[in-house]
């Protein structure tokens, strides 16, 4: 059983002997913000069990109160600098009056932070969440029991860690600690804190090296791969291993089939590639170049392949610049390796003349990001991004408003249930503007000819999108006000800017959920 320890400023360095209580665990997990506060002791902490070679992960303790996304800004800065192979973790567990967690602020947070896992119970997980979210993440449960195995919350079917007791005692520590364990396999380990299992030397033969022919390059368009197999005609399956794209390769053998053997047993179709005469290809000349935009996270992944699944090779910051090789759908390949699209915006946009002009507008504007919305304890800043595009709309027919203005005058004809808008409540308070299109959209692809008759009719139109990707789809809306080709142009409430529909949120038949419009009478 590996043995980790979470400790925080209870656990004062003064009281600790870290040389005995190094020697005793695995790894220690330590608490790196409360709230928007740094730990008094995690730069201490951090700093003694570093030295002594320990394993280390953060936890970052979630205060409903307080603002997530300045949480989530508070905690990457904390870890600045900080080496953490076990991870980061988000304590989800605050039900205390005045302070306590609601599921969209975890929510909101999690998505801030996406590679964060969860530390909670079964029962908290249950009171704040109240059903299964978030279940890709990794899970720290805490239950204290001596049973075989934990209760879980719901929606989950492992853990990773498991906090089993609370009064745990070492050496070196003289007061109370918790005690956790790790769930996975002796490979998992090893893999998460980034050893290999290293097996017994074998004697080693000699090697005779082949004289390759010639080289070639592999044809096939990033990030396609190309199969190699056994045999030189591909009749038996099973691949030998796979060739990158646009990568150079030797050829050892050819085979009148038409494939080339490019190393011992592994043959492919010369169909996808060719001969090239011993030289460096030339470099490849960036399709365009984007800025890093990124609402409210500290920063933004790069991955190894064009998929959330798959490995991170980096990170960048907002508005940092870069460029951008190629692109598939939802993702742009960057010289590191590749990003989403929605976090990168293009340098080379360039509005259409033929479009709304239609004034962007800002939720998170001083003037009213703190504004409470509807009947709610939420505000405008932080959930108030249909409010923001009404009021855009409504400015466009002429109504001179802003979000806390019509927020308030909804508020009094009793326009909301809690953070929700009433959607013909709008004519309450507007007579001449009424609702004129609801189509929802989240099992078949959005009807874009109708988006494209409502622009072209002077018609802007709300378009509820996945603020994150991955997991239960988020609530974001942005307004359509114009379209260039295939794109559509959009004004965003989550920062006022005009921008691109596909950068920012990919396909639209794919990432458009619920279409809204509302129309001015004559």
């Amino acid at each position: 059983m590996k043995l980790i320890i979470d400790i925080s400023f209870w656990q004062a360095p003064l009281r600790i002997d870290y040389d005995k209580l190094a020697s005793q665990v695995d790894g220690v997990i330590l608490r790196a913000a409360y709230g928007t506060s740094k730990d008094i002791h995690f730069d201490q902490h951090y700093a003694e069990f570093s030295a002594r070679g320990v394993p280390l992960g953060a936890y970052h303790y979630l205060i409903g109160s307080q603002s997530m996304s300045r949480q989530a800004v508070a905690f990457a800065t904390f870890l600045d600098g900080k080496q953490l192979t076990l991870d980061t973790w988000m304590d989800v567990e605050d039900i205390r009056s005045g302070t306590r967690l609601y599921r969209n602020q975890v929510l909101e947070y999690a998505a801030l932070v996406p590679d964060s896992g969860i530390y909670t119970s079964r029962s908290r997980w249950h009171e704040i969440m109240g059903g299964a979210y978030l279940t890709d993440r990794k899970l720290w449960v805490a239950h204290y029991t001596t049973a075989s195995q934990p209760l879980m919350p719901v929606g989950f079917n492992s853990y990773w860690l498991w906090q089993y007791s609370s009064t745990g005692r070492l050496d070196g520590y003289a007061g109370n600690l918790d005690m956790n364990r790790f769930g996975g396999s002796e490979q998992e380990w090893l893999a998460w804190i980034g050893e290999e299992e290293e097996p017994e030397p074998e004697p080693e033969p000699p090697v005779e090296v082949e004289d390759k022919l010639f080289d070639a390059k592999v044809t096939t368009t990033p990030p396609n791969r190309l199969k190699t197999r056994y045999t030189p005609n591909g009749a038996e399956r099973p691949k030998a291993d796979w060739l990158q794209s646009q990568a150079i390769v030797p050829v050892y053998e050819t085979h009148p089939t038409g494939w080339w053997r490019v190393a011992d047993a592994a043959w492919s179709s010369a169909t996808w590639m060719e001969r090239v005469e011993d030289k460096l290809p030339e470099p490849q000349e960036p399709l365009f170049q984007a800025r890093v935009y990124s609402w409210a996270t500290p920063y933004v992944n790069v991955r190894a392949e064009p998929s959330l699944s798959a490995g991170k090779v980096g990170f960048k910051y907002p508005l940092a610049v870069t460029d951008v090789m190629s692109t598939v759908p939802d993702w742009y390949e960057v010289p590191e390796g590749w990003m989403m699209s929605r976090f990168l915006e293009r340098l080379d946009y360039d509005p259409p003349a033929t479009m709304l002009a239609i004034k962007p507008l800002s939720q998170r504007d001083t003037r009213w990001a703190s504004h409470k919305l509807g009947y709610s304890y939420y505000t405008i800043g932080g959930y108030g991004c249909l409010i923001t595009a009404i009021s855009m709309i409504l400015n466009w027919y002429g109504k001179s408003t802003d979000p806390a203005q019509l927020n308030d005058a909804l508020v009094r004809v009793g326009g909301f249930t809690g953070a929700n808008l009433y959607w013909n409540a709008i004519a309450q308070v507007q007579p001449d503007v009424y609702l004129a299109k609801a189509i929802d959209c989240y099992y078949i692809p959005a009807p874009l000819h109708e988006i494209d008759a409502l622009l072209a009719d002077d018609v802007p139109v709300l378009v509820h999108v996945d603020f994150t990707p991955g997991g239960a789809v988020d609530q974001h809306w942005v307004l359509l006000v114009g379209k260039s080709g295939d794109d559509y142009i959009i004004n965003d409430p989550i920062n006022g800017k005009q921008g691109s529909f596909t950068a920012r949120y990919g396909d639209p038949a794919r990432w458009i959920f619920r279409i809204r419009a509302y129309r001015r009478q004559a």
